[in-house]
């Protein structure tokens, strides 16, 4: 990814940055899904929710005021954004437009060799999570 800040929070396993985590979690969504919510509330309580299911996620710190909201979840996708992975549709931007080719592309060539075994599973079932919580 080009232009990205590095991002501290990272997978136990294998440090992987969250980034990266959130472009598995994008890639594996079906293809029939080609955009995502930009609600804040909505993304931050996704994954608030499932740190203490998924040791991937366990890491990432939260604030909780009136919803959750993580800085490290902020920079992931300001991060995709600016690597053009993802792009606010127009001209209310409440929607991410997922580029699903690249997305899958870069999961492929670069992110998934780094994983273990273990996370690619739970990646797996957390798109299929992120799917049913954001649909």
């Amino acid at each position: 990814m080009k232009n990205v800040k590095k991002n501290s929070v990272r997978s136990q396993s294998n440090k992987i940055p969250l980034d990266y985590i959130i472009v598995s979690i994008l890639s594996n969504l079906s293809y029939d899904i080609t955009t995502i919510p930009t609600a804040k509330p909505q993304l931050h309580s996704f994954f608030f929710n499932l740190r203490s299911k998924y040791k991937i996620l366990s890491k990432v710190p939260f604030e909780t005021f009136y919803y959750p909201y993580s800085e490290y979840v902020e920079q992931a996708f300001d991060n995709l954004e600016l690597s053009s992975l993802i792009n606010k549709l127009n001209p209310v931007m409440q929607k991410y437009q997922l580029k699903k080719k690249e997305l899958k592309q870069f999961y492929e060539n670069v992110i998934k060799s780094k994983l273990g075994k273990k996370d690619v599973k739970d990646l797996e079932k957390l798109s299929k999570e992120f799917a049913d919580y954001m649909h």
